[in-house]
């Protein structure tokens, strides 16, 4: 676990062992944040430690690198998930997700065997955002952006105006566009320049594999 203080909020930052996606957690008492869901039990223990009863999972998108742990939240936590409703509808299906293919990410990460050990699994989501939909959640105002590109399902956060929470769609490396439902195409022409419009409010990007960054920094590793 790594702990990031901004603007005197505390972003617990959790590693998935298997293929490093992230899940970020902001904690309120009893009440959690959560950026995507992996499954970590360094998380369980500190979720278990800070008493944490309620859950809150905002879903970046469908792969099954972020969606993992949510059986097991659903199992233990009284937990809600959001997406929009494409993401939300490929979670229920292991072949939409990715997750009984997961050895196609061996093409990434050759070495981790441990993909061959990810289970198919189907998921469900509680609350079907649309874009621009503004939520309030433990003290904080969660922004949806719906940016297709990495896939259909793929949203981006904005948390108090200035946090991006990215998922795939924004990392410190060019973004993927080749999975099922991703489209280079759209990406260049939507999703590009939404981010370029951000990049004087955004304070930080908060993405779903590597290290938080700069917008403008992360937007320039898929400049053509």
């Amino acid at each position: 676990m790594e702990k990031f203080e901004l603007g005197g909020i505390n972003i617990y930052i959790f590693p998935w062992n298997v293929i490093d996606s992230k899940t970020y957690m902001i904690i309120d008492g009893e009440n959690a944040i959560l950026f995507d869901a992996v499954y970590c039990s360094e998380m369980d223990a500190f979720m278990k430690k800070n008493r944490i009863k309620n859950v809150n999972v905002f879903l970046t998108h469908e792969h099954f690198d972020h969606i993992y742990g949510i059986p097991y939240l659903k199992e233990n936590y009284k937990c809600r998930i959001y997406s929009n409703d494409s993401c939300a509808e490929a979670v229920k299906n292991p072949s939409k997700n990715l997750s009984n293919k997961a050895d196609i990410f061996l093409m990434f990460h050759p070495d981790n065997t441990l993909l061959k050990d990810v289970k198919a699994i189907s998921a469900s989501v509680d609350c079907v955002l649309e874009d621009g939909q503004i939520v309030s959640c433990c003290g904080h105002s969660i922004e949806t952006v719906i940016l297709p590109g990495h896939s259909s399902g793929s949203t981006c956060y904005v948390m108090d105006g200035k946090y991006l929470f990215s998922g795939d769609t924004l990392l410190g490396i060019p973004t993927v566009t080749r999975f099922p439902t991703g489209s280079k195409k759209l990406f260049l022409e939507k999703t590009i320049p939404f981010l370029k419009s951000k990049a004087g409010e955004i304070e930080m990007v908060f993405p779903g594999h590597g290290e938080p960054g700069n917008i403008s920094d992360m937007i320039k590793c898929n400049e053509v």
